[in-house]
């Protein structure tokens, strides 16, 4: 009989079971997938790797950024790291028609 994981990964594209598959060999401490048209989210992932979804770099409507498109990861160490999803008022300024003049 096949393990629940397994069972759970078979359902999975072989793209994803693949990146999977990897991330448990690897163990990274980050895995950040991205250009996906979904806001930005926390993913599950495999043992302790931290897995972030990011939305496409683009404009959701003209004047406002794609939520969960910008992101900052801030390193003060090999053990010490953070990331978070940019949510600050300058995102807002930002539209399809000015973003390239900034």
């Amino acid at each position: 009989m096949e393990s629940p994981r397994r069972a759970r990964d078979s359902r999975l594209p072989a793209l994803a079971r693949d990146v999977l598959e990897l991330i448990r060999d690897l163990r990274p401490t980050y895995h950040f997938a991205g250009d996906y048209h979904e806001p930005g989210q926390r993913l599950a992932a495999a043992g302790e790797t931290r897995s972030y979804e990011l939305n496409a770099v683009n404009f959701l409507r003209p004047h406002r950024l794609n939520p969960g498109c910008i992101g900052v990861l801030r390193r003060a160490g090999p053990d010490e790291s953070e990331f978070a999803f940019v949510d600050a008022p300058w995102r807002d300024e930002h539209t399809r028609s000015n973003y390239r003049t900034l």
